[in-house]
């Protein structure tokens, strides 16, 4: 800055460009309702946070597409009508995007996890699932049926165990839960 009588003055501020914090997801699950895949998270208050971004992996590992978006206003989850959870699972990651248009860092990955389901030589079930990522856990229940409103504790495992086959399934039609 220089005045009228030459006399001149400098002052130099760094402003950092102020980026939403990084929001998290809770837990990838299905939805009761229409059988999709639905993504939860947290709503942190006061961030100035306008909408959430919603990614999920697309035909190559670790390439995220943006699947849609959550106004803040809203109830915190997105239920992901493409996605089927019945023939594979799925990898989602989570953003913020705040009301100047900044977008957060992309959230860590939760993956769903899928239960396939077969008939062995014996009339046996066998039940194979892959790991859910995105949180830790101990044990995993396996629960059966003859309708998904109608399920009893068959047995638990190991969060390290990915296959159990039940010997003696009882007759008609069987519904299998793994959690």
């Amino acid at each position: 800055v220089t005045d009228t009588n030459g006399c001149a003055g400098t002052a130099s501020i760094d402003i950092n460009e102020s980026v939403p914090v990084t929001p998290e997801i809770c837990i990838v699950t299905v939805d009761s309702i229409t059988g999709s895949n639905l993504i939860v998270w947290d709503k942190q208050i006061g961030l100035n946070i306008d909408y959430f971004n919603i990614y999920r992996e697309g035909t190559q590992s670790g390439i995220y597409f943006l699947v849609g978006s959550r106004p803040f206003g809203l109830e915190s989850y997105f239920v992901d009508s493409f996605a089927n959870p019945v023939i594979r699972s799925w990898r989602y990651r989570l953003s913020a995007v705040d009301s100047c248009g900044q977008e957060s860092q992309m959230s860590g990955i939760h993956k769903t996890m899928h239960l396939t389901i077969n008939v062995g030589l014996t009339g046996e079930t066998n039940l194979i699932w892959d790991d859910y990522s995105g949180i830790q856990w101990q044990s995993f229940i396996i629960e059966s049926g003859p309708d998904d409103t109608s399920l009893t504790l068959l047995t638990i495992v190991s969060s390290n165990v990915h296959a159990y086959v039940d010997l003696s399934p009882p007759a008609g039609t069987q519904v299998y839960r793994v959690s």
